[in-house]
């Protein structure tokens, strides 16, 4: 994905924040208002360009509204920062957190208590996908077996077909 000036930014979070924005809303929501017109719509195509927004045309006026989620942009850009800065260690960044920002005990607590309820969710999605291809597992073999009775049953009356012609 491509990443953002900080000014295409400002603007793509007032979008979001906005859902479906004219250029004018964009304006009013702006912290330094006092960009022209033209600035905020050149921004606007230029996130449209990119790929970030679309709009939908009302005359000469247009409403645009998001095509990336401010979460798929985040997870794309932390997934960056994991790698420029932190050589993909979420140990090098909890560190860095700790050290650098001063993290407090229970921010920390709050941290690792997330941690253990990611951990337990992604074990019971482990323990039901395991379950769920058990069961198609299952379902397969029955398929099977109920395919081979099948052919098994059609040999079998082929064969006493080929007897009764020989008497």
């Amino acid at each position: 994905m491509e990443q953002l000036t900080s000014k295409e930014e400002e603007v793509m979070q007032v979008i979001w924040e906005l859902e479906r924005a004219l250029v004018r809303d964009i304006m009013n929501k702006l912290p330094n208002s006092g960009q022209p017109y033209t600035t905020v719509a050149s921004i606007v195509r230029i996130l449209e360009r990119k790929g970030f927004v679309s709009h939908k045309p009302y005359g000469k006026t247009h409403e645009y509204f998001p095509l990336i989620s401010k979460a798929e942009y985040r997870r794309s850009k932390f997934k960056g920062l994991l790698s420029q800065y932190f050589d993909n260690s979420i140990e090098s960044v909890v560190s860095f957190l700790v050290k650098e920002e001063k993290v407090r005990p229970e921010e920390l607590e709050e941290l690792s208590k997330l941690i253990a309820r990611e951990n337990n969710r992604d074990t019971k999605d482990q323990k039901n996908d395991q379950k769920n291809d058990q069961k198609n597992d299952q379902k397969n073999d029955q398929k099977n077996d109920q395919k081979n009775d099948q052919k098994n049953d059609q040999k079998n009356d082929q064969k006493n077909d080929q007897k009764n012609d020989q008497k």
